[in-house]
Parts: C-alpha cells; structure tokens; sequence
C-alpha cells in the first residue's frame, strides 16, 4: 500500500488527492468552452443542452456501475483505465472535431471522469494509515475545489495562447496522461476473484448517517447548482459586468478551498450533524442575501456564505455515507452519492428555473428556503438512535 504523504506534519497530495485536481481541473477548464465550441461545429441552442444533460446521465450512470464493480476490479484499475480512455477520447475530438465526436467523446470522457473521482474518494476512505479520516476527507476535497480554481485559468490560458477552442481538449489529454503513471501508484484494493453482488445487497439497508449524507448532499447540489445557474444572470441583469461576475465566482471558489482543511477541527467541535446543519444555515444566509439584494457587499457576502457552506457540508457527506460500514460497501454507497450530486445538478436548474423564469430573486429565496427546511430534518435527526452522534465518534 501506499502511505499518505506527510512532512513535519503537513499534508502532501496522495495519489487520489492528485487524481481528483487532475480530473476537476480537467472538467472545469473544458466546461467553459463546450457550449462555443458546440456553437462553432453548427450545434443549435437547444441541442447544446441535451449535449450537456446526455453527460449528466452518464456521469450518473458510470458512478453507480464503478461503485458495483470497484469492489471486484480495485480503485487502481478502474482509474488507470478510466484515465487511458479519457486520454484516447480527447485526442480523437482534438484531432477530428465534428458534432458527433463532440457528443460521444464528452459522454464518454463525462462517465469515466465520474469512475476515477470515485475510485479517488474510496482509495481515502479505505486507507488504513489514515489517522484521522475526518481531516483526509477534508483535505482530499480541497484538492477538488484546488482544481476548480486552476481548471478554468488553464483553460482560458490555452485557448487565449493558441487561439483554438479545440487547443482546450489538447490540455485535457495530456492531463490524462498524466493521470495515468499517477493512477498506477495507488494501492490495490479488491480481488478480481471476488464474486460481484449485486449493486443493491452492497448498499442496503441505508442506515441513518448514510440517509443523511444522500439527503443532504441532494438538497446541497440541488440548490448550489441553481444558484450557481441563475445568480449570474441576476447578476447581469443588475448591470454588473461580466468581469465583477468573474470575481464574485472567484471568491467564492476561495471561501470554499479555506475551509476544507479545517473540516476535522469543526466536527470534532459541533459533531457531524452540527456541521450539517450549520452548513445549511449558512447556505440559506447566502442564497436570502442574493434574493435580498446583488450590490458589491452583498455579492461577496453571498459567494462567502455559500462558499464556507457548500465547503464543509460536500465532503462531510463523504464520510456520513460510509460510516461505520465494512470495505467492500464503500465504492458502493460513495457510486451511490455521487449519483445522488449528479441527480441533484441535473434537477436544480430545471426545477429551480421554473420560478426563475418568473423572478430570479424569488428563485434564490425559494432555494433558501429548501435549505432552511433541509437543516430542519438533519435537527429532527439527531434523536436517531445513532452511534454517529456521539463524542468518540466525531474524529
């Protein structure tokens, strides 16, 4: 097996910790550009979005079929293959763009990035030299939200440098490529001789902290992805620039990366359900600020507040979901969480867009208002009797 890396008591990246910035970082510096560069093959408006909606599904998919084979493949085989394909596919939209290598490539590339972020949260969440696995958590999401502030840089670095949409995918591969020595120095978990059950017997039944991790990270991406969807055009429509829109994103992409180490010091101090619901608290702040008013105090208080909620709350119900459960159902229930987010980013906008269409404020306020019920039930939920809730068991 292959240690955490430390040094004088600082954390340094761990393969998963390095897969997870690679294939973030990936995603965000692709995503800007794939609605342009869909335009410039001749995709229409409205095709665009089915495009976008296709990767979801199959982000959904791939993340509930990895986490039922995980068991029997291993996280390192999943992710070096993952990572060759995702690397082969690129190449192919690189250097043969059409509309129809667009769609099938990002499916493909959307399915197997799902596959390796899984397997990076299983290879945290089963290492056994982990002294404290609340901290790995937070630390291995941080590298997430790392990748979410390089990614779109590098992106727009790329293009901006070779003048090409396309030069974006390049980038893409080669950070593939790089994914795969890296995927290869994880620790082998599972045997390809197990026998695989079946993707139900490795989930059921849900106990109480697994219900609330898959229902709090629901109602989190649910509202997050709203309104990460409809504050900007609320935004716009106040007549801020698309640069300030920039900096309020960038902002809030910096309150959520500060936070993430500091996840084992907060739950050991509120618990795991105070963290979750101080989280929704905080969200729901956030979201009553944008729906109140989107002058520059306000829109930095608001990317703060959901940054420091959306910060905490994202990989805590990593390690609600597989509390207490043996090895072999942690790719499982984490396939089924991260179907859960997928599930939950696909709804958001949709539902959410409904009331937007009418008042944007009114949309935040109603995505405020999920939340505040949100933090209600995780409340209700701590006269479960649950050996989660205890003292000894927030480490």
């Amino acid at each position: 097996m292959v240690p955490p890396l430390t040094s004088g008591g600082r954390h340094l990246p761990r393969v998963p910790d390095v897969l997870v910035l690679i294939f973030t970082g990936l995603g965000q510096a692709m995503g800007p550009f794939i609605p342009l560069e869909a335009q410039r093959l001749g995709m229409a408006t409205s095709t665009i979005g089915l495009l976008l909606g296709g990767q979801g599904i199959a982000g959904l998919i791939a993340s509930l079929a990895g986490g039922a084979w995980m068991g029997s493949i291993g996280p390192r085989r999943m992710a070096f293959w993952a990572s060759v394909v995702s690397m082969l596919s690129l190449l192919v939209l690189w250097r043969w763009p059409s509309v129809l290598a667009l769609g099938l490539v990002l499916t493909v590339v959307w399915a197997t990035s799902s596959v390796v972020i899984v397997a990076g949260q299983t290879l945290v969440l089963t290492d056994e030299h982990l002294s404290g696995r609340d901290q790995a958590v937070g630390m291995h999401a941080f590298y997430a939200s790392l990748g979410m502030i390089i990614g779109p840089l590098m992106g727009a670095v790329a293009v901006r440098a070779s003048g090409s949409l396309g030069t974006v995918f390049f980038m893409a591969a080669v950070a593939c490529g790089l994914a795969v020595p890296v995927a290869l120095r994880a620790p082998q978990r599972g045997r390809v001789d197990v026998g695989r059950p079946s993707f139900l017997a490795g989930v059921l039944p849900l106990s109480p902290p697994v219900i609330l991790g898959l229902g709090s990270v629901l109602v989190a991406e649910f509202t997050y992805v709203a309104w990460m969807t409809f504050f900007p055009l609320a935004l716009k429509a106040d007549g801020h620039s698309p640069e300030f829109i920039g900096v309020i994103f960038a902002v809030h992409g910096v309150a959520l990366s500060a936070v993430r180490p500091g996840l084992a010091f907060v739950v050991a101090r509120l618990s795991r359900v105070g963290v979750v619901v101080t989280s929704f608290v905080f969200i729901a702040a956030g979201l009553v600020v944008a729906a109140i008013s989107r002058s520059v105090p306000a829109s930095v208080a608001t990317a703060v507040l959901s940054g420091i909620g959306v910060g905490f709350l994202f990989p805590l119900t990593m390690i609600l979901v597989t509390e207490g459960i043996t090895s072999d159902r942690v790719a499982r229930l984490l396939g089924l969480r991260f179907a859960v987010v997928t599930a939950g980013a696909m709804l958001g906008p949709s539902l959410i867009g409904l009331i937007a269409s009418a008042s944007l404020p009114a949309a935040m306020g109603a995505s405020a208002a999920i939340c505040a019920l949100a933090g209600g039930w995780a409340i209700l939920r701590r006269s479960a009797p649950t050996h989660f809730l205890t003292p000894e068991n927030r480490q």
